[in-house]
């Protein structure tokens, strides 16, 4: 399956049904002001969740999180794909999630109001991976100026069970942060490999 189009103005901008969903692929599509971009609902997969990508895509301007996982046994590769502006976060979990890869290649991450990565209640989950590879994070706040977008910004709030991957990533700041280390997180669950620090202030020019 091929799809190239745009969803906006829903509660859900596309919702898979895990039944028989498998070797999909999204090229060049707009998902822009749905409430979830991309909805994995709470539902037992059957034979689905093989081969599913998003390429090219833009995930903009969404009033919760633009991907929404609540379901297990699902993998989706998403590659140069935008994630632009959420009033809440980047990607949501749910308590029912697991045993499903999600690998994120040459995307873009921009403006969340709350944490990136949020996973809701406190019960373990089970082999669930995300990965990002060659990625840019600029870590703004969509409607709070309060938040920094400053890597001392806390940006996962994560469950047991759940493990990301950071490799050959970069964080682009305008305000300086308290300290020029990367860890912008406390927990082991978050392996980084490789990442670079940009920043551009006015605290920086007029030291330099």
């Amino acid at each position: 399956m091929h799809l190239l189009s745009e969803f906006a103005g829903f509660q859900n901008g596309i919702k898979f049904n895990l039944n028989n969903t498998y070797l999909t692929y999204f090229d060049g599509c707009h998902f822009e002001q749905n409430h979830y971009n991309v909805l994995i609902p709470a539902q037992t997969s059957t034979d689905s969740g093989e081969r599913i990508s998003m390429n090219n895509c833009t995930l903009a301007a969404c009033g919760d999180s633009h991907l929404n996982v609540q379901a297990s046994g699902i993998d989706i590769n998403f590659i140069n794909c935008s994630f632009d502006f959420s009033h809440a976060y980047a990607i949501r979990v749910g308590v029912s999630a697991g045993y499903s890869k999600f690998s994120f290649d040459n995307c873009h991450f921009e403006d969340w109001d709350q944490t990136f990565m949020y996973c809701e209640g406190s019960v373990s989950l089970a082999n669930l991976s995300f990965y990002f590879t060659n990625s840019l994070f600029l870590p703004r706040a969509q409607n709070n100026a309060e938040l920094t977008n400053s890597p001392s910004r806390p940006l996962f709030a994560l469950q047991n069970g759940v493990i990301v991957y950071i490799d050959n990533y970069e964080v682009r700041v305008e305000k300086r942060a308290y300290s020029d280390s990367l860890e912008w997180n406390s927990t082991a669950r978050i392996q980084i490999i490789s990442a670079t620090l940009g920043h551009d202030c006015g605290e920086c020019r007029r030291k330099g």
